[in-house]
């Protein structure tokens, strides 16, 4: 864009010196402002017509039939458009952008959606027989990263049509899974299930309120959200409702959420389980003294009175089956660490419910980091797909339009819940989805160590070192083996 602001300058100099130069008899400054407008005119429309999109791939397929597999959740907004218009405002949006798509590149959509366990087998059962079967497909990441590592999908870097830094494809993420040099996945505005899995901390603000805490919108955007600022707000949370002198799931809690999700903390205090070397591959180094630390330091403050803690451990919860999930619908928790796709299931609530991120380590850390759940889709291409260059057009096109006709769309309705139409929470999400970072351990899954030490954190768990001991040789050699595996390929 600063070349056609250079150019337009240019321009506009160009114009009014010709005008200068022709005026004769007439008025000069007259001469001048006419020129100027005419310029100025000139200068706008090139402005205006200069955009991200305009280098986008094209392409006339002849009606070539591009076809999806797509991943269904019990949790998170899935649809690709498979439904055509359902009079749903998100629905709606989705449709006409992949009808804009088919006009523009002549194709038409084949759109399979199967739950992620059946995803994967059609996959496999494709890729296997060396069946053309889909152009691109998405599925949680946890079953992605064995595609990867098992020679199922392309490495997308040598595609041309496809330009993964553009700014509808999240490189930030993207990078966060990625393993040596090859790119075997995208995440990008194409798929909102991608969105639906960042964690933040869901707000129930009328319970916030009634133990004399303000809602922290203020103390995050000022970057005051720290790990200590969030402890306060979790000692003050607890209220004994019933008055029984007994911690139950009949009181209300100061935080709640499942174990697999307390590595949001983990992630949002800067911290990465598995490391990666110079030549970007998985590297064990064992947990050094900053790590120790910063978790040490929120498993004592937000998660070592378990009195305060609702995650399922906490007494009476699992007598009276509440959920941790059903004690946040009944107003029972201040905040709930959980993908923001369980918004959905609130919409009813008698409540009003605001949106924040994880806090920080402390205020020293320069940006907010928000974990994201290792069932979010990238998009993937089987290694059958047989018109590589074709398939990017497509996907680049998808992804653009996603951005300039769907995503705004998306975060509205996100925020469409009964009195929750807020510019606070808007902003939170802006900085929730500006620095998102999936786990590649806990997408990987290596010996469950990810997965075991999120729920050693969950529980206020500090001895983190013997665990360590005794889960490295496991851990190494999972890793080994993925190294081994991309290796062979």
């Amino acid at each position: 864009m600063k070349s056609t602001r250079i150019a337009s300058i240019l321009l506009l100099i160009a114009v009014v010196l010709a005008a200068l130069v022709s005026c004769g008899g007439g008025s000069e400054n007259e001469a001048v402002n006419e020129a100027l407008t005419t310029a100025g005119d000139t200068a706008a429309e090139t402005e205006v017509t200069t955009s991200i999109y305009d280098d986008l791939p094209t392409g006339d397929f002849g009606g070539y039939n591009f076809r999806i597999l797509n991943n269904w959740s019990n949790f998170a907004y899935t649809s690709f458009g498979e439904e055509g218009l359902t009079g749903e405002v998100l629905d709606d949006a989705i449709y006409e952008r992949n009808a804009i798509v088919a006009e523009l590149l002549n194709i038409t959509f084949e759109i399979q959606q199967l739950r992620w366990d059946d995803n994967d087998t059609a996959l496999k059962k494709s890729v296997l027989a060396n069946d053309d079967v889909y152009d691109i497909y998405f599925n949680e990441g946890s079953f992605e990263a064995v595609h990867a590592q098992n020679g199922y999908v392309v490495d997308m870097k040598g595609i041309n049509s496809l330009n993964p830094d553009a700014p509808w494809w999240n490189q930030v993420a993207t990078e966060s899974i990625r393993i040596g040099s090859p790119l075997y996945y995208l995440y990008g505005d194409l798929h909102l299930m991608y969105y639906e899995c960042y964690c933040g901390m869901l707000m129930n603000t009328t319970a916030c309120e009634s133990v004399g805490l303000e809602t922290p919108y203020d103390i995050v955007s000022s970057g005051g959200w720290t790990i200590d600022r969030a402890s306060e707000y979790v000692k003050s949370g607890y209220l004994d409702l019933n008055g029984d002198s007994t911690v139950t799931a009949d009181d209300q809690f100061g935080i709640g959420m499942h174990h697999h999700n307390a590595i949001s903390f983990i992630t949002g205090s800067d911290l990465e389980i598995v490391e990666r070397d110079s030549n970007n591959l998985p590297v064990w180094n064992g947990l050094d003294d900053r790590f120790i630390t910063r978790y040490t330091t929120v498993a004592e403050k937000i998660f070592g009175d378990k009195n305060l803690v609702c995650n399922g451990d906490t007494k009476g919860i699992g007598s009276l089956d509440r959920t941790v999930n059903t004690m946040f619908g009944l107003g029972r928790l201040i905040f709930f660490v959980e993908p923001l796709g369980a918004l959905g299931l609130y919409r009813d609530c008698e409540f009003e419910i605001g949106i924040i991120p994880v806090p920080k380590y402390d205020e020293a850390q320069d940006e907010y980091y928000s974990y994201i759940y290792r069932g979010a889709p990238a998009m993937g291409i089987p290694v059958t797909n047989t018109d590589l260059e074709r398939t990017g057009v497509v996907a680049e096109n998808l992804c653009a339009y996603s951005l300039k006709t769907v995503r705004q769309t998306y975060f509205d309705v996100t925020l469409d819940f009964k009195r929750i139409q807020d510019k606070e929470s808007q902003e939170m999400l802006d900085i929730i989805f500006a620095n998102g970072k999936a786990s590649l351990a806990n997408v990987y899954g290596w010996a469950n160590f990810a997965g075991d030490l999120s729920t050693r954190i969950g529980k206020g768990n500090t001895d983190i070192a013997s665990f360590a001991a005794s889960r490295e040789s496991k851990l190494v050699a999972a890793i080994q083996e993925t190294i081994d595996c991309f290796a062979g390929q």
